[in-house]
């Protein structure tokens, strides 16, 4: 029911012979009405203040009221605090099995505290404000909020009640749901600033907006320094289109199946204060404000980079002489032999062995024949081009791949080598080694398009060498 109809009731209720011709009670109908104006609460005050009862400007200024949904419960009192009028809104239908009318606060059974009530209407009638207070309601409908507001007309006072129960679930929830989200974002930026490995946040345009702890303390990315400008500051030119490329892609991706979108790629960095270093940036999408953004891991991996290249070394040479061992040059030889003949390269191969190296070892002992080796590989590998491959197949005996190159040019090649052992002079422990060594040489051709069978040719030739009197060089038969 719409309340201004039951205040209509209730006045016709109180008066049942007609409104008096009273100045005060006019007034205080009025009164009603502004009141319920300020509250933004107020239905068309024409529909219920009689014409008798508010004339003239006040009620031209009362039927410019803007009309709303009226769902409180009025209670006006006179000088006294007896109740003049009552009419009940929402939330207070089960108190309506009574009668209020010329009845004293005491008796009211939806007022929690009489005595503060009736406190705050008597401080109301020297104020020319809205009072107001809240109190809990225990009643058939279980415990209620009420919202009290009071406001004094010449003569008496008018309460307006509201059942504000599920408004101050509402705002309850709104706050435990506020200090929830500020206690994760809290936890959030705990989380960024403690992470043990530098962080950043750029926004969609890709100014810095974050920097965390780890990154300041670390790599010198100072937060003052860099927040409002872009990331792409802090990559050297060579980087820089890939790191374009990558944050272009982590932006607008698809998820995975894993629900995120990320990746991981080696960049050179850069810091404000000039120092370079290759970095696992890690690119991820985040978003904030329904806008997405990009955020950043850096880990300096020069180090790493380092040692994974020894390792690299250490599983692809010969520890003695630093020439590639057995298995990482046949890996090599054979992808050298696919590539020409797919491309129709020429491709030879150098086997040599080392002439009596058995006697050296034993004239001189193998801490002379290791140097023997060592000083060998450092011989051949002068004369060597870059794309050349030098290997040490086993024991003494090494392979020298030469890509691009005939079995005529291989030959001189090798003949060269042979020369520039001959010629050496190898001192150990006081003692001059003379070194020799035997050369077999074979190529890529029709009769050898697979490298066993160029391998295997190239030893038939390497034998030959020995066989006719060793420090020679022998061509595989085609």
């Amino acid at each position: 029911m719409i309340m201004h109809h039951l205040l209509l009731d209730q006045v016709n209720q109180s008066f049942p012979g007609g409104l008096p011709d009273n100045e005060q009670l006019r007034q205080f109908l009025f009164n009603v009405s502004e009141t319920y104006n300020n509250l933004e609460q107020v239905v068309t005050p024409e529909e219920w203040v009689p014409d008798s009862c508010c004339q003239g400007p006040k009620k031209e200024k009362a039927k410019s009221v803007t009309p709303l949904p009226f769902p409180d419960t009025l209670l006006l009192f006179d000088a006294d605090n007896n109740i003049l009028c009552c009419s009940l809104g929402k939330g207070f239908e089960s108190f309506a099995d009574r009668e209020y009318h010329q009845q004293p606060l005491e008796v009211v059974p939806f007022v929690h505290d009489a005595t503060v009530f009736t406190e705050v209407l008597n401080k109301a009638v020297s104020s020319e404000d809205i009072l107001s207070f809240d109190y809990q309601l225990e009643s058939s409908e279980g415990k209620q909020h009420i919202e009290a507001r009071i406001y004094a007309y010449p003569g008496g006072t008018v309460a307006v009640l509201r059942d504000v129960s599920e408004l101050r679930l509402a705002e309850s929830l709104r706050r435990d749901s506020y200090q929830r989200a500020k206690n994760t974002q809290e936890q959030l930026m705990q989380v960024f600033s403690s992470a043990p490995v530098a962080m950043m946040v750029c926004d969609e345009q890709g100014e810095i907006t974050m920097v965390n702890t780890y990154a300041e303390a670390h790599y010198g990315l100072m937060a003052e320094q860099l927040i409002g400008k872009t990331a792409e500051a802090l990559i050297s030119p060579a980087s820089l289109p890939r790191y374009r490329d990558l944050a272009e892609q982590v932006l607008t991706g698809d998820l995975n199946n894993m629900g995120y979108i990320g990746v991981h790629a080696d960049i050179e960095v850069r810091t404000p204060t000039g120092r370079r270093f290759l970095a696992e940036v890690g690119f991820s999408r985040i978003f904030y404000m329904g806008r997405p953004w990009l955020a950043h891991t850096f880990a300096d991996i020069t180090e790493r980079k380092r040692l994974e290249s020894e390792l690299r070394i250490l599983a692809s040479t010969d520890p003695l002489t630093g020439a590639l061992n057995r298995r990482q040059f046949l890996l090599n030889a054979e992808r050298e032999v696919n590539s020409a003949r797919r491309h129709g390269q020429a491709l030879s191969l150098v086997v040599m062995d080392v002439d009596w190296f058995k006697t050296i070892n034993d004239n001189f002992g193998h801490a002379a024949g290791d140097a023997v080796l060592k000083e060998m590989v450092a011989i051949l590998s002068t004369i060597l081009r870059q794309q050349d491959q030098l290997g040490r197949l086993g024991g003494e005996e090494f392979a020298v791949l030469l890509p691009g190159t005939e079995i005529a040019a291989a030959e001189r090649v090798a003949e060269r080598f042979r020369t520039c052992l001959d010629d050496a002079r190898i001192e150990h422990q006081g003692e001059v080694i003379k070194l020799t060594a035997s050369f077999g040489v074979a190529g890529l051709c029709r009769e050898y398009d697979q490298f066993f069978d160029i391998i295997n040719a190239a030893d038939d030739a390497l034998y030959e060498a020995k066989s006719r009197g060793r420090n020679r060089v022998a061509c595989a038969e085609l």
